[in-house]
């Protein structure tokens, strides 16, 4: 799920109803973990830095093909000495982010930035 982030780690939401004393239509920003709880809730949207919503859709498929083709590159053995355990996916989200960036090689700012490089690099080991 892509979404925009503010610099100070923060995800903006427009509420699509009354919430916790939150207006329709207000925008307010959460910590990320907090904001998908609200989306989750159908209580909101994300939205972006314009304050118009975000194509959930559409944003994941463009930000998951985006990090996927990073993640594959023309040096086969990047990220090949990462050790990654079969169970990668029921670890906690800091774990997920700590092994990505092992196996990036540079920091990953979201846990579904860091889901997709871990799947990427488990894909192309398996057609290795």
């Amino acid at each position: 799920m892509k979404f925009h982030v503010n610099k100070n780690e923060t995800v903006p939401v427009k509420f699509t109803k009354f919430y916790a004393g939150y207006g329709v239509g207000e925008i307010a920003a959460f910590p990320e973990d907090f904001a998908k709880g609200i989306v989750k809730n159908k209580a909101a949207v994300f939205v972006g830095p314009d304050g118009k919503a975000i194509d959930q859709n559409a944003a994941a498929d463009e930000a998951a093909d985006k990090v996927a083709a990073e993640a594959i590159t023309t040096d086969p053995t990047k990220g090949s000495e990462i050790p990654i355990p079969d169970n990668w996916r029921d670890l906690h989200h800091l774990q997920r982010l700590a092994l990505a960036a092992k196996i990036k090689g540079e920091t990953v700012a979201t846990a579904d930035e860091a889901d997709a490089v871990i799947a990427a690099e488990v894909a192309r080991r398996a057609a290795a």
